[in-house]
């Protein structure tokens, strides 16, 4: 796949999420969020206050091609709720594993990641946002530790 059709793909994706979320449904109602971070996607749904389920596809297109699948439970820390006056300020946990691709060595690579992170949800608006960071260990084809973050806004649909 060249790069020029990955973006229509991935633009293509986002409007169709977009006009979906138009349906009769108020926003803050429905457990589903999609959005973006610095490198890619990001869909959360939220099956409870105590956590939530999270996907994040991330892709490198510069020099050479690499794609990334992190599969989170994001643990909401109930009983240490930021008191703010307007909105939610959640901190969280999200141990997770992540499977992908490069080009470059034709590689496919896997391993674990353990972000913390919070998230500021909007009080009258279907918006939140977010930022995280935390260490991973890669375990496929070589070991390696390494640190990431991010950060990112999602929609509720």
């Amino acid at each position: 796949m060249n790069p020029i059709m990955i973006k229509q793909i991935s633009f293509a994706l986002f409007l169709i999420v977009s006009l979906l979320s138009t349906a009769d449904v108020k926003a803050q109602e429905t457990p589903l969020s999609v959005g973006g971070t610095l490198s890619g996607l990001t869909a959360k749904y939220g099956h409870t206050d105590a956590g939530a389920a999270r996907a994040d596809l991330s892709f490198l297109l510069i020099d050479t091609n690499l794609f990334n699948l992190d599969l989170y439970y994001q643990l909401y820390l109930n009983d240490t709720d930021l008191d703010i006056e307007s909105g939610d300020l959640r901190p969280y946990l999200a141990p997770g594993i992540n499977i992908g691709f490069t080009d470059a060595t034709n590689d496919l690579f896997y391993g674990l990641t353990f972000p913390v992170g919070i998230e500021y949800v909007l009080e009258d608006a279907p918006f939140e946002v977010f930022f995280e960071t935390g260490p991973y260990v890669q375990i496929n084809p070589s070991q390696l530790f390494g640190m990431s973050g991010t950060i990112g806004f999602r929609y509720r649909i």
